[in-house]
């Protein structure tokens, strides 16, 4: 049997197994004559680079299709929070894991523990699942499907490893993708999120100040470290992204990460390191105020005592 054969055989033999349950199933397209690979996901997704996962997804091995071939093209269910909706109520509902909330938060930017607010929309996974082969580890999986090896702990998660040093070949890991949106839910814009430790009292941004947000996914990867009590991780992510964020980020990235990063300077019983931190937020967000519901005792007595000290400087100026 050939090696083209085989592959094909393979892409319509692949049942909806990559789907958790819950997820929306995924559309057949077949192929017509002319029709590539990039211009089915074009069509789709309304963008090209998604060629390569939905090459992935259907277990391909190159860009080779011919007519009358049957893909499965995935999409992301996109969930619009109602009264009452929670993460971990979205993810029993869709993946009918409850657990996953953790994953979904992460993949959505958002901390495990943020409040949902009605109207947000909230992309649902869909899941790839892979088989390791040779070589791979979590690591280069991440970099294969988020382009980034610092979300090798949703993987971990997901995927319930205790330990992953200890893969082996052939084992099945499920990947959460929420890259599979059709091209108007991408264009879709997103709201913002009410951080889960503190709540923010000012207008909302005018349009021209809503901005790219670069560092948005990087910074909640601490978010959610700091959540898990992984506080040296936290610590870790944020210090790397310092110098970039307070460089090139927007104000909302700045006042995000030097929020966070008091947070886990207090966590480390480090209330000079937490007082600078804080410092530089209120000059990047003057309105910020610590909110007794979010705020851990700890963290409002600590940045509060920073609060005095930098009232009481300023009175003998």
């Amino acid at each position: 049997m050939s090696r083209q054969l085989l592959i094909r055989i393979l892409v319509l033999a692949i049942p909806l197994s990559a789907i958790a349950a819950g997820a929306a199933a995924p559309r057949i397209h077949t192929v017509r004559s002319g029709e590539s690979v990039s211009s089915i996901a074009k069509r789709y997704y309304g963008n090209f680079e998604l060629t390569r996962l939905l090459l992935q997804y259907n277990g391909k091995l190159d860009t080779l299709i011919q007519p009358g071939d049957r893909l499965h093209v995935p999409m992301c269910r996109v969930h619009v929070v109602r009264a009452g909706d929670t993460l971990s109520g979205l993810a029993q509902r869709y993946l009918k894991r409850p657990l996953a909330y953790r994953e979904i938060a992460a993949l959505n930017d958002l901390g495990p523990n943020t409040p949902l607010h009605v109207g947000q929309r909230i992309v649902i996974p869909v899941i790839l699942s892979h088989t390791l082969e040779r070589g791979e580890s979590l690591a280069t999986l991440a970099k294969l499907f988020y382009d980034d090896t610092d979300m090798s702990h949703i993987l971990q998660s997901y995927n319930r490893i205790d330990d992953p040093r200890r893969l082996s070949v052939g084992q099945k890991i499920d990947v959460p993708l929420v890259s599979f949106l059709s091209g108007a839910e991408a264009q879709a814009p997103v709201p913002a999120a009410v951080e889960p430790e503190q709540r923010t009292v000012e207008p909302a941004p005018a349009p021209a100040a809503l901005e790219t947000r670069r560092y948005q996914s990087k910074i909640a990867l601490a978010r959610t470290a700091y959540s898990l009590g992984e506080y040296g991780r936290a610590r870790e992510l944020l210090e790397a992204l310092q110098r970039d964020v307070l460089r090139d980020g927007n104000d909302v990235e700045r006042a995000d990460l030097l929020r966070l990063t008091a947070f886990v300077y207090v966590a480390f019983d480090l209330p000079v390191q937490a007082c600078a931190a804080h410092r530089s937020l209120s000059r990047v967000s003057p309105r910020t105020r610590l909110d007794p519901d979010f705020v851990s005792p700890k963290i409002r007595q600590v940045l509060s005592e920073c609060m005095e000290m930098a009232g009481n400087v300023g009175q003998t100026h």
